[in-house]
């Protein structure tokens, strides 16, 4: 087993014996698959095991935003998803996730 995930199981075993209100990062599940950081802005894209990704946009090193979707079908498709990342309507972190 992946020793990330092994300690992700545990921290969630622990939390449920204990009923301990632990909050999670939404992000913990996702592994980057996509980036274009050659130019501003740059563009990182990101996929977990249940078809859910997002893609992270860098402006001036300073302003980050993000896209989700449901649908990894949209991630990897010709003209949508990372092909379309430039075009999509990003927000806040506290907005998307």
């Amino acid at each position: 087993m992946n020793p990330q995930r092994e300690e992700q199981l545990g921290r969630e075993i622990l939390a449920r014996l204990f009923n301990l209100d632990t909050k999670q990062n939404p992000l913990d599940a996702y592994v980057i698959s996509r980036t274009d950081d050659a130019s501003d802005p740059a563009y990182y894209g990101f996929t977990d095991t249940d078809n859910n990704w997002y893609i992270m946009k860098i402006t001036g090193n300073s302003t980050f935003e993000y896209f989700k979707s449901t649908n990894v079908v949209d991630f990897y498709g010709t003209g949508v998803g990372w092909d379309a990342r430039a075009s999509l309507a990003y927000d806040d972190y506290g907005t998307i996730f």
